[in-house]
């Protein structure tokens, strides 16, 4: 299972079909605290965070469930159309473990999602 967090609902709906179209289950989320809430009661193989959501970041979310699950966090891959040097480094000081520019393209998401997993792992069983 992969979580999508946007909240643009557009941006879940392209996403959700690159990742469908290549036998990834996913979920969505349309901000911060609702994926927080939802990773607390679920196991996502991988996370889509997108980076400037109103309210709370994607920057905030992302710290916030790496203290909450520490090495048991899952990989959360940064999905922004801010991709400028400056935002990749605060990513990666995140911990975030990957950066996807938009508009997406789907060779760029298949070369990182392969990086923290296999289509396998994010499929329900």
């Amino acid at each position: 299972m992969i979580l999508i967090v946007d909240d643009n609902p557009t941006n879940r709906f392209i996403l959700a079909k690159m990742l469908e179209s290549r036998g990834y289950t996913v979920s969505e989320a349309t901000n911060g605290p609702d994926a927080i809430e939802w990773i607390r009661t679920n196991d996502p193989a991988a996370v889509l965070m997108d980076i400037n959501m109103p309210g709370m970041s994607g920057v905030e979310a992302a710290l916030e469930i790496k203290r909450l699950l520490g090495s048991q966090a899952p990989a959360i891959i940064a999905v922004t159309s801010d991709n400028t040097s400056v935002r990749q480094i605060e990513c990666k000081d995140a911990g975030f473990g990957g950066f996807i520019p938009k508009p997406v393209r789907m060779q760029s998401l298949f070369e990182i999602i392969n990086q923290h997993l296999t289509p396998r792992a994010a499929v329900d069983p």
